[in-house]
């Protein structure tokens, strides 16, 4: 693999997918998170009284005047709401990833191949 670009070249290769952070304190968190337009996936974990979740979606929209309007619509206490912006770790693994699940043949385990004329070891007590 090779990327031979600048982050803002990667960052456009990658265009389209897009993270968020929310912390919020409310009731029916995750399933209102999952079911908005644009959200591909959710995360949470627990912090005291409050949750924070990532999520990721698709698309060029941005999603944080809806995630805000989640919020307030259902009376959340709103700690956190921001986009993360990726690292160029985040690209790299996000790139390799895309390659590796184009070419599974690559990422399956290899067997060994005998030479021809070689004879397989023999297993077993032949004294």
């Amino acid at each position: 693999l090779a990327a031979d670009s600048t982050m803002e070249g990667l960052e456009r290769a990658q265009r389209g997918v897009a993270r968020y952070v929310v912390e919020v304190a409310g009731n029916e968190v995750e399933t209102v998170l999952r079911r908005l337009p644009g959200v591909s996936d959710v995360q949470g974990e627990k912090e005291d009284s409050r949750e924070r979740f990532t999520i990721d979606s698709q698309g060029e929209d941005d999603l944080r005047p809806l995630l805000f309007k989640a919020a307030k619509d259902q009376g959340w206490e709103l700690w956190e709401l921001r986009r993360e912006q990726a690292t160029l770790e985040q690209l790299f693994r996000d790139l390799t990833a895309d390659k590796q699940s184009e070419d599974p043949a690559e990422s399956e385990d290899e067997q060994p191949t005998e030479s021809p004329g070689e004879q397989p070891a023999e297993s077993g007590d032949d004294q």
